[in-house]
This record gives structure tokens, C-alpha cells and sequence, in this order.
């Protein structure tokens, strides 16, 4: 059965940026798995960065891979209303709601509803933790802000409740697979030192990856 994973920007970004979409395009082969964008996630990865000089290169290995065929544009329309108004509507500063989820998440989650996708992969942290752990995004907010963060309980429940059951990996997790299956073959070397490399490339790149995650991914492997 073929598994579909949706990527947001934050994951397939960090992935670019450190030259390894060769390898995510081997897994995808390797698995016969499909791998999926929404439009916002295209136009925040490819589309807008291709007119920004500092980032057009990066825009170009992601336009590759969706020029190659192995990393699909969802073409029709998903509907974020919901997501967007109940996920920006569950943490408060006063009276004044703090946006959390943007476009290309919020589009990432109703692409993930839709196809009924296997996987998410998101590397950004904020969308992970209001999903899988949402007291503490509340005491990473109230860190951020110093300030105190009203939390609508009502709202988080109705957003939790809608998003239903999401299987949530980052890219880092990707990269471990791709180099037990072999993937690495053709961009970096096949060893233990190239993945702790490409790890650590991807922690430094936004993956929310902590340094004992990373020890953990070697000494297993």
C-alpha cells in the first residue's frame, strides 16, 4: 500500500539548505512512497524565495525536486478556515489571540485530513508541540513572551479534536531511515560520521533536533 507523507516548509527547507534533497528523492524512490506539498508550502518554499537573491538557490533544489516527480503539489484547493481560526484562537496576551499556525502549516494539517496521509514531517516546533504537547507550548510561550498566556480550553479541545490522530516526524528522522536503507549512496558516503554530519547540518538549519537525539540516532546505529 502506498504511504503518502506531507511535508511542510519548515521540513523540506532545512532539508535543502543542507544540500540533501538527492537523498530524500533516493528514499522516496527506496520506499515507493509519495511525498506532498500543499500550493502555500510551494509558494513559501519555491515561489517567493525565487525572486529573493539570498534564497534562490535554496528555491531551485526544491523546484528540482518538484520538476523531477518525486515531490508532488497538491493542485486542488484544501480548506484551512477551521484549522486556521481554532489553532489562532487558543492562547491569548490579554484580550489580543497570538497566531501560532500560519498558512503553510495550517495547509500542511488540511492536506494531511484530506489524502488521509501516513505521515506529516515537520521540523517547526511550535505546530509540532500544539499538537503532540500543548502544556508545554503554553510554558514555552509564557518563556517567550514573559508575559501571562490565557489559554482557551474550549478552543484547544475543538483543535485537537478536529486534527484527530497525526503522525508527526521531522526531517532528522527521515535521514536516519534514508541511511539505515542505503539512500545515501550517490551524495555522501554510507557511514555513521556522514549521517552525524548531515544531523547536526540539520539542527543548525531549523530541524528541532536536540544534541542527545542526535547521539541517540549514532550509537544506534
Amino acid at each position: 500500500m502506498l504511504n503518502e507523507l506531507v511535508f511542510d516548509s519548515s521540513s523540506i527547507i532545512s532539508v535543502s539548505q543542507n544540500c540533501l534533497m538527492n537523498i530524500l528523492g533516493n528514499l522516496s524512490k527506496k520506499t515507493k512512497n509519495e511525498f506532498r506539498i500543499s500550493k502555500a508550502v510551494e509558494f513559501e518554499s519555491v515561489s517567493k524565495p525565487l525572486d529573493i537573491n539570498r534564497f534562490e538557490l535554496n528555491a531551485l533544489r526544491i523546484k528540482r525536486a518538484v520538476d523531477l516527480g518525486w515531490l508532488k503539489v497538491e493542485e486542488q484547493e484544501v480548506d484551512l478556515t477551521e484549522i486556521d481560526e481554532l489553532a489562532n484562537n487558543i492562547f491569548f496576551i490579554g484580550n489580543k489571540p497570538i497566531k501560532v499556525i500560519h498558512a503553510g502549516e495550517a495547509e500542511t494539517i488540511a492536506l494531511y485530513k484530506k489524502i488521509n496521509a501516513s505521515v506529516m514531517v515537520i521540523d517547526e516546533r511550535t505546530t509540532r508541540m500544539l499538537i503532540e504537547e500543548p502544556d508545554n507550548l503554553v510554558k514555552k510561550l509564557r518563556a517567550n513572551y514573559r508575559k501571562n498566556i490565557k489559554v482557551n480550553k474550549n478552543s484547544l479541545n475543538n483543535f485537537l479534536s478536529f486534527v484527530g490522530r497525526i503522525k508527526i516526524v521531522r526531517s532528522a528522522e527521515l535521514l536516519a531511515e534514508a541511511f539505515e536503507l542505503g539512500c545515501f549512496e550517490g551524495e555522501l558516503e554510507n557511514s555513521v560520521k556522514a549521517l552525524e554530519a548531515a544531523l547536526y547540518g540539520l539542527k543548525f538549519n531549523g530541524c528541532a533536533v536536540s544534541l542527545d537525539e542526535i547521539k541517540e540516532y549514532v550509537s544506534v546505529l
